[in-house]
């Protein structure tokens, strides 16, 4: 077995919103993301006097967290809180219901030749947090407007990785 020996850069990636046209110009503002954490919780197994434990059949996942820059005519915040806003007062009641109440997001990981090498794709993906955007007069310099926006998914697949059943 070789060990790759070439580090993953933590600057090169690229966030997709896919296939729902309404989020395309969202991909051009992600500045910053996570691979989020995924849990499984571990089932308590007594046998005798000791206490063992074995790996449950549920696995959770923590929210993606996307940080945006925000353009002059704020349209990145008004498309973000236009998609939140109509999932929860769409006609019908909301819920996630319309057409475009979900998208799917792809992390695609980079090499430092800019050719994609990984793909982490978040299924059924919608907003759950816009974070707010500090104005402060009081700033020296000139400092741009970031937003950190956080998603729920219903779960997130290594493409091209094995899928499990579960």
């Amino acid at each position: 077995m070789t060990v790759e020996r070439n580090l993953l850069p933590i600057t090169e990636f690229r966030i997709v919103f896919g296939p729902n046209r309404l989020f395309t110009e969202l991909d051009a503002y992600a500045v910053s993301v996570n691979i989020p954490s995924i849990n499984m919780a571990d089932l308590p197994t007594p046998w005798r006097s000791e206490m063992g434990y074995v790996a449950s059949n549920r696995i959770t996942y923590d929210p993606l967290n996307i940080k945006f820059a925000v353009d002059e005519k704020m349209q990145i915040y008004y498309d973000l809180y236009r998609w939140m806003y109509e999932n929860a007062c769409a006609p019908g009641g909301g819920h996630g219901t319309g057409p475009d109440a979900f998208s799917d997001i792809s992390l695609q990981i980079l090499n430092s030749s800019f050719g994609k090498t990984q793909e982490f794709k978040f299924v059924n993906s919608f907003p759950t947090q816009i974070n707010s955007i500090e104005f402060n007069v009081q700033a020296s310099e000139v400092t741009y407007a970031f937003v950190d926006v956080s998603f729920r998914y219903d779960y997130f697949e290594i493409v091209g990785m094995i899928e499990s059943e579960c």
